[in-house]
């Protein structure tokens, strides 16, 4: 599958025409997620797809990860909206589509509104609709609205961003990178957490072994991640590259909404990236798992993301790749695949490194480089610095 960089942002001629014609349009305020989903689709970052799904394409997908017209497509990319809203739509009309400071940004072509059962797309997306059972089927049932809308956009801009824009990449952007560094084998790489020193032996390992270079392409903007600093995750993801060789490493930020929804998500990760022009995909063995930043017990069996890009690798064009971890080993003080670690691997968890910046102790020099350390520290100060007098 190879899908030609596209925008569906019109010309700035015609935007300004677009915009004369929406003073009396029902409109919608965005909120982060649909946010992240309409940058994505205005960039071309989701083609095939040129708007939000019908309800047809959108039962096709869940019952066969396939769009109506066959095209592989694993996750619904819809629009939700309230009942009072879809109550002033009709097929055929308009829906203008806004930030939350009400901004115009697209207008939606509506070709029908629905009411989906929220149930059954749990169940076939999650592979459960217990909220219990599932942190991501918990917040999709807490904040999907009861309605949804489809039809096709029409982008008069993307949304607006304020910071790191030299990293803000779309798709046509990044495939001319690569153009003009040579590069004809590019791993695209996933992450929702800070990188650290063993994340870099690993990414480079992976380079290693394909004759490849790494597009760092770090998800941000995304609601899943409420306890997470975006400003903080951003710095420490600019002190990290600057230990990646400059011609094996190109650092980009995508706004793509996590779901935790397991194998189908890691399915649209990597045909995302695919659109980017990466050739490749590095899969870890809990890839989109719930439990994959908590240490728990994992929801979806280890591997089986990967098992299901093998799967379809050929269909999408973009072969994914083992995540084989590199650990810090005591003995030889050196970093070694995960599985020659023979019980003396180091490790430092998340919890633990938190409450080492909390109390103010020493972090071992081995998990991190000191840039990405200093980021961390004025993010996490001790507790007796922290607060302020009145």
């Amino acid at each position: 599958m190879q899908n030609q960089p596209y925008s569906l942002i019109v010309t700035p001629e015609e935007a300004a025409k677009l915009k004369a014609t929406v003073t009396d349009l029902p409109s919608a305020d965005l909120n982060k997620r649909q946010l992240c989903n309409l940058e994505l689709l205005l960039s071309g970052a989701f083609a095939p797809l040129k708007g939000f799904l019908s309800s047809t394409d959108y039962q096709s997908v869940l019952e066969s990860m396939r769009l109506a017209s066959g095209i592989l497509w694993p996750m619904p990319v819809c629009l939700d909206i309230s009942e009072k809203l879809a109550g002033t739509l009709s097929s055929g009309g308009t829906l203008v589509l806004n930030d939350r400071e009400g901004f115009l940004l697209a207008l939606l072509e509506v070709e029908e509104v629905w009411q989906p059962d929220l149930a059954r797309e749990a169940e076939a997306i999650f592979g459960t609709a217990d909220p219990e059972a599932h942190s991501g089927v918990r917040q999709f049932l807490a904040e999907t609205q009861p309605f949804y809308v489809g039809g096709r956009l029409r982008g008069l801009a993307s949304p607006r961003h304020y910071d790191a824009l030299d990293i803000r990449l779309a798709p046509q952007e990044t495939l001319t990178r690569f153009t003009q560094l040579g590069w004809n084998k590019v791993i695209g790489v996933h992450a929702e957490t800070p990188f650290h020193r063993a994340h870099l032996e690993t990414f480079v390992a992976a380079a290693r072994e394909t004759d490849g270079a790494l597009f760092l392409q770090p998800a941000v903007n995304q609601p899943a991640l409420v306890d997470d600093d975006h400003f903080v995750r951003v710095r420490c993801y600019r002190a990290f590259m600057r230990h990646v060789p400059q011609d094996l490493g190109l650092l980009g930020l995508i706004p793509l909404a996590s779901r935790s929804a397991g194998p189908r998500e890691a399915l649209l990760q990597a045909m995302v990236r695919k659109n980017y022009g990466c050739t490749h995909f590095l899969v870890a063995s809990d890839q989109a798992d719930p439990a994959s930043r908590n240490g728990g017990n994992l929801f979806y069996p280890r591997g089986s993301a990967l098992t299901l890009l093998r799967q379809y690798a050929e269909e999408t064009g973009i072969t994914p790749l083992e995540l084989r971890p590199m650990v810090y080993h005591s003995g030889s003080e050196g970093f070694v695949p995960e599985d020659q670690a023979m019980g003396e691997a180091e490790e430092l968890p998340e919890r633990e490194l938190l409450r080492r910046l909390e109390m103010e102790l020493p972090v071992p020099s081995w998990f991190t480089f000191p840039e990405v350390l200093d980021v961390l520290r004025q993010a996490h100060p001790p507790r007796n610095k922290q607060g302020f007098t009145v």
